[in-house]
């Protein structure tokens, strides 16, 4: 089923054969539901697996396959450069003439970072996940809901990918090809921590999956995202810790054990440093 506004585009598909290439001319958010859909983009391949997406631009174009014995599902959301060049107009920085110039450009051009992301890693992957309803609905969309949810689309992509930017302009002396390679594999690394931050991880485990030696990692790490890798989970175990004490069904001492901390001791510690009080504090907030 398709879902129109204007010149921005929902398909909501389930196929399970398909060979194709493509150039989209807008910008596109391959989500995928179930099952997965392999992408080649710039002589990369993306294996999109369910809960996950492709971001790509105007300049991207590559091939498509889905080779399945049960349909895979998913969405494909074309959005238009103009309206994502107006969105990005109303909320640039007006205190500088020429703030968003750099930024534009990036968006717009060849230079692009095509990548996939986990929907929960992400502003436009949690967006996404929660407009899903809109699209299961039997009939057309209300055509209001729909010009809600492209401007959606596009105000979260340009908070994601001013992330993005920022990251590609902290490595330095190195040519803007290998930036982007080198991001990538950081944010495979940072993607791992995220998915198993109450887990036990070593720095070996998660350099292996950025593919650089531990070392590269910590330093490539701490550059470009301004924390070292320890201080990163710590906050990610904290953050989830503080939704688990607020929501007041478990003890400090389960929190902590199920936030990845190995004792209590440590989990009020770091906690307090972090958040200003003690773990019991927040309990029911």
């Amino acid at each position: 089923m398709q879902y129109v506004g204007e010149q921005n585009i929902v398909d909501v598909s389930s196929i399970k054969q398909l060979n194709s290439r493509f150039r989209s001319g807008s910008f596109s958010v391959k989500y995928v539901m179930t099952g997965t859909e392999h992408y080649t983009v710039s002589g990369k391949h993306y294996p999109v697996g369910a809960g996950r997406y492709l971001l790509t631009n105007a300049c991207s174009a590559g091939e498509i396959v889905i080779d399945s014995q049960q349909p895979v599902q998913g969405l494909c959301i074309e959005v238009a450069p103009g309206l994502v060049s107006e969105v990005l107009a109303v909320n640039q920085d007006y205190s500088n003439p020429y703030p968003d110039t750099d930024f534009h450009n990036f968006l717009t051009g060849a230079g692009f970072f095509e990548s996939d992301y986990a929907v929960g890693t992400t502003n436009l992957g949690r967006f996404i996940q929660s407009a899903i309803p809109l699209f299961h609905c039997a009939g057309p969309a209300d055509d209001l809901l729909l010009s809600q949810f492209f401007y959606g689309v596009a105000e979260n992509m340009l908070c994601d990918q001013k992330e993005v930017f920022k990251y590609l302009g902290a490595f330095d002396n190195v040519k803007y090809s290998t930036r982007k390679d080198l991001l990538g594999r950081l944010l495979k690394g940072k993607e791992y921590m995220d998915d198993n931050y109450c887990e036990q991880l070593t720095i070996t485990a998660i350099a292996q999956q950025a593919t650089m030696s531990e070392y590269y990692f910590l330093r490539l790490f701490k550059q470009v995202f301004r924390c070292p890798p320890h201080k990163y989970l710590v906050h990610r175990r904290l953050s989830r810790a503080s939704v688990l004490l607020q929501q007041d069904q478990f003890s400090v001492a389960e929190v902590a054990y199920k936030c990845g901390f190995s004792d209590i001791h440590s989990f009020s510690k770091a906690f307090k440093k972090h958040m200003g009080h003690n773990p019991s504090e927040e309990k029911g907030k």
